[in-house]
């Protein structure tokens, strides 16, 4: 996107609107789009309505403001693009400038495309979800006929539980500012770019001259899963130290969550703190070190502590919470007002600079953990927004992780082998509920550089004890030289076994801020995770149940549907939820969708998990919810009920029966018996490198172009092979199809005898690929682009481009943990021809697979 016409437009020698730069990095899942409506009182007063797209904002002038009436349609002129750190604006523009008067931000959220955005954009039909304040829902936005060069859309509210009758009920009622609270009048008052710190607008605060000496900070709980709801708030769990800022006339001090003085270690941060609008504030926040990439780095963060010097990292303070400010605690203060003016007060500070505002999305906590986890951060804070600040571990702070990761004690080491230096692996332990006894927790021999083993060496030879701490001394603590707990370390691990060991650990760092004696084992508290069922009421007292049993006695919603048991662990390995799978459907949906919607469906359940015995399901009953359609299909014995959907309750509502793969059949169901897709299956013996998978697909993509001018697409399984599609136009029969398919695999296995082979026993494909033509049969099926497997890891079939195709392809390679982030990355869908392929098989094309061809 392109920012010419924005600034083409503006001096910004005299307007404070941003300059921006199309695709600045920003701290937050990049998963996660931003809409904001800015209410604007310029020549007229109108809203401006826009959506993150690619690294600005597109922007509608909408005069009449949005309506929640699904009747009223409002004209929504397109404008130019405008930068993301629009956004965040609030001030007066000068007369004489574009725009000129008073701008406000109305609405701000989240918001999700349920159709492809370049396609929308094209054909002029864009509908979304919006996750706002004030605007929830499904919208469109629709372009009017004759209107392209002017480009007059309309912006319309769909019918959902979010529509009213009345439709300016928003806009009359709540006419302010959802970042200051402020009227456009008192904007205008301002006569400025920034916001102001308006006291009037903090409810419960005390009157307080002098500033607390010391402030203990607030901490959060881990629980499994994030809160369902939109009184929560939920945040960027970053990688940094935790800081609270004392600022007092011209003095800043940076004091660590256990209160050390670490002022000295991040001066650059003080010395930017020191603004007049902050001579007398204590300020919450992360201190973080942010690459090029704009993701933070925790080692480099420690490098900055020791030496200063931290080549292509910038050092940011990110601030979430406001404390106490100009002779009042804001302690008993709800946190949304907190955050309220903690965004005023920052609001003069370079949106790019060493100091920001930590942002919040409301609700949608479980879409907001995916993201963070798909960009590889360490997950989320929850924080309800009616909540005071309180000095100790609270419920009303919950974190949820990405990864299983915590502090451990250092209680040893042990001796290096062959050219390793330093020391070979750490000894850990944490300390029990009565903060005395020590716990053994395993090893950690991974994670380290040598300036790291050479450095954690030399600190450890200071505090060396004669004697083991522990009660008993670990079977693995062979040639251990044991230390005094002073040592905290941070830990990723993939599980901890029965005896209490950690498996699979990797050292993550050093946390001086964190003091022995707090670190405890992290066991998560499943508080408030998703809505409880209210339990009814029995004339006689139910029996016990087993806590496996009670837990599952929850639900939560997604795409309108109900999902049970959510928190039921379905991929134990990377902690994949029943909740959490059910939201991977939801965001791949307007993808997936065209290749399953009314069609056929054949169902792998695994209602337990993938590890637990699962059935396959070719025919419905009564028990599948009413999001799954019925189709009655004639068979060889009768006919039978089967299965289809139409659009994204379906996807969710298969999830919801435990269906872990969705196979679809090769024909719509207006046309049964006339295919229009043709799959070739390419399953490999097993100890097959996957470079020869792949080279077999691009030689049966070459055969199918250069013999019949066929075009084919890619795709992985999400097992060991790859999937060749070629779709065809609807005519020819089954029998066709399938006879077509065969014979194109025959000459592939004549040509490459000692590679391919038509034969399923796996006794007889020893070092070859198995071409799978039966998948082209009447009620045959392969697995649906998208689709889970129901194997380790959560992998997903993944839709390819060509140019993917290369020697580093896997087909497992793609998880619902990166699956969405690789679409929202995409420049264009892969598979974008697709749809229009429509490729007859004439007597021209199935002859070139003839004999004789």
């Amino acid at each position: 996107m392109s920012l010419a016409e924005y600034t083409k437009k503006r001096d910004f020698k005299r307007t404070a609107e941003p300059q921006g730069s199309p695709g600045r990095l920003e701290i937050q899942p990049k998963g996660i789009a931003r809409y904001v409506i800015q209410k604007h009182a310029a020549r007229r007063l109108h809203y401006d309505f826009r959506l993150e797209h690619k690294g600005t904002l597109l922007s509608w002038a909408v005069p009449k403001g949005p309506s929640i009436d699904p009747a009223d349609k409002r004209l929504a002129v397109r404008v130019e693009d405008h930068p993301l750190e629009y956004a965040d604006f609030e001030g007066t523009i000068p007369a004489g400038q574009y725009g000129g008067g008073s701008v406000l931000v109305w609405d701000t959220g989240t918001w999700s495309p349920l159709v492809d955005i370049e396609q929308g954009l094209k054909k002029g039909k864009l509908s979304f979800q919006l996750a706002g304040e004030k605007l929830h829902g499904e919208w469109h936005l629709t372009r009017m006929r004759g209107d392209e060069e002017k480009e007059n859309w309309l912006l319309i509210k769909a019918k959902d539980s979010f529509a009213e009758d009345d439709g300016d009920r928003l806009l009359n009622e709540a006419p302010r500012s959802v970042l200051t609270g402020r009227s456009l009048d008192e904007v205008a008052q301002n006569n400025g770019s920034g916001v102001s710190f308006n006291r009037k607008e903090i409810s419960k605060a005390e009157s307080r001259k002098t500033p607390p000496s010391e402030v203990e900070p607030q901490l959060a709980t881990l629980v499994d899963a994030p809160p369902v709801g939109e009184e929560w708030i939920h945040e960027i769990k970053y990688d940094g130290y935790r800081i609270l800022a004392y600022a007092r006339q011209d003095r800043v001090m940076l004091k660590s969550r256990s209160g050390k003085d670490w002022t000295s270690k991040f001066q650059s941060i003080a010395d930017a703190l020191k603004k007049r609008s902050l001579t007398s504030s204590i300020l919450d926040g992360e201190l973080i070190a942010v690459g090029e990439d704009g993701v933070s780095n925790f080692q480099a963060l420690q490098n900055a502590a020791k030496d200063k010097r931290i080549p292509g990292f910038q050092l940011r303070y990110m601030a979430f919470d406001l404390i106490y400010h100009d002779g009042i605690d804001l302690r008993q203060t709800p946190l949304e007002e907190r955050k309220r003016a903690l965004r005023a007060l920052l609001s003069e500070y370079d949106p790019q600079g060493p100091i920001q505002f930590s942002d919040h999305v409301q609700g949608n906590g479980q879409a907001v953990l995916e993201n963070a986890c798909e960009l590889g951060l360490e997950g989320i804070v929850s924080k309800k927004i009616s909540s005071a600040y309180l000095s100790r571990r609270t419920k009303n702070w919950l974190k949820s992780k990405c990864q299983r990761r915590q502090e451990f004690i250092v209680c040893g080491y042990s001796e290096p082998t062959g050219s390793r230096v330093g020391f070979g692996a750490l000894h850990l332990a944490y300390y029990q509920s009565d903060g005395k006894t020590l716990s053994y927790a395993g090893k950690v021999g991974t994670g380290f550089d040598e300036k790291t083993l050479r450095s954690l060496h030399k600190q450890l030879e200071k505090i060396a004890l004669d004697g083991c701490p522990f009660e008993s001394e670990p079977a693995d603590a062979r040639s251990t030289t044991w230390t005094r707990p002073q040592l905290v370390v941070e830990i990723r691990f993939a599980e901890r076994t029965q005896g209490g060991l950690l498996r699979h650990a990797v050292y993550l760092g050093s946390r001086e801020d964190k003091e022995p004696r707090e670190v405890r084992w992290e066991s998560p508290d499943s508080v408030s995770t998703v809505e409880k069922k209210k339990p009814k009421t029995r004339a006689k007292p139910p029996r016990k149940r087993s806590a496996a049993k009670t837990k599952g006695d929850s639900t939560a919603i997604v795409a309108n549907v109900k999902i049970t048991h959510p928190d039921r662990i379905l991929y134990p390995s990377i902690g994949g939820t029943k909740h959490r799978i059910a939201r991977y459907y939801e965001t791949v949906a307007s993808w997936m969708l065209p290749y399953v919607e009314r069609r056929p469906l054949s169902l792998l359940r695994h209602p337990r998990g993938w590890k637990e015995k699962g059935f396959f399901h070719k025919h419905i009953d009564s028990s599948f919810p009413s999001e799954i359609r019925r189709i009655e299909i004639e068979e060889t014995r009768g006919t039978s009920e089967y299965g289809y959907i139409v659009n994204v309750e379906g996807l969710v509502g298969l999830l919801q029966m435990g269906t872990l793969e969705i196979h679809p059949w090769n024909s719509r169901i207006d046309n049964l018996e006339k295919p229009d897709t043709i799959v070739f299956d390419l399953d490999p013996a097993d100890g097959l490198p996957s470079e020869t998978v792949v080279g077999a697909a691009l030689l049966l993509r070459d055969i199918l172009r250069d013999r019949a001018g066929l075009q084919s697409f890619l795709k992985t399984t999400g097992g060991k092979g790859l999937h060749v599609v070629v779709p065809i136009r609807r005519g020819p029969s089954w029998s066709e199809a399938k006879e077509f398919s065969r014979s194109v695999s025959k000459v592939l296995c004549e040509q490459n005898p000692d590679a391919f082979t038509l034969n399923p026993s796996r006794s007889k494909r020893t070092g070859k690929i198995y071409i799978d033509y039966l998948r082209n049969g009447r009620g045959a099926t392969a697995i649906a682009p998208y689709s889970t497997r129901a194997r380790e890891g959560a992998p997903v079939s993944m839709p390819l481009d060509w140019k993917e195709a290369t020697a580093s392809l896997r087909s497992n390679a793609y998880t619902i943990e990166n699956a969405a982030q690789r679409l929202s990355h995409l420049k264009q869908d892969p598979w974008q021809a697709y749809r229009k392929a429509k490729q007859p098989l004439t007597q021209a094309v199935k002859e070139a697979f003839s004999p004789a061809g």
